[in-house]
């Protein structure tokens, strides 16, 4: 599977001083379908310690076809052109498809955080957090 599976159409960018976040639509390359969202956030806030510097979802029956991987990867590229060196990922201990997403990249494990009541993943009804960082600089990582 190559990465030229997807493209991203910005939906959203501020790119202020000190403030970088972009939220992108992901569509097939061969179908033109939406297929899901992604974003990348570069501003260093403490709820970039819980949300993360990415985020990804892919709809329903998109998944399983590594599309969000590919948004990673399409993200990282993104962040390197920033001149960023490495991201933080998060993702719910109990959200076995974002974990395995986030451990392909080969982004290491860091820690569990309990997440804060003012997070708004607080509201989504997330307790807890796997934390990795992910080296965008080591490799650039294929499927």
């Amino acid at each position: 599977m190559e990465i030229n599976n997807i493209y991203l159409e910005p939906s959203l960018i501020i790119d202020q001083t000190n403030r970088h976040e972009a939220y992108y639509h992901i569509y097939k390359y061969d179908t033109k379908e939406h297929i899901g969202n992604c974003g990348l956030r570069l501003d260093d806030t403490d709820m970039n310690s819980y949300l993360g510097n990415i985020e990804y979802e892919i709809f329903e029956p998109y998944r399983g076809f590594h599309y969000a991987k590919q948004a990673c990867l399409l993200l990282g590229s993104i962040a390197r052109d920033k001149g960023v060196h490495s991201l933080t990922i998060t993702a719910n201990i109990h959200n076995k498809a974002s974990l395995h997403v986030i451990e392909s990249l080969q982004a290491k494990f860091v820690h569990v955080v309990r997440v804060p009541k003012k997070c708004r993943l607080y509201r989504q009804k997330d307790r807890k957090l796997a934390v990795y960082q992910w080296n965008i600089e080591e490799k650039r990582n294929q499927l």
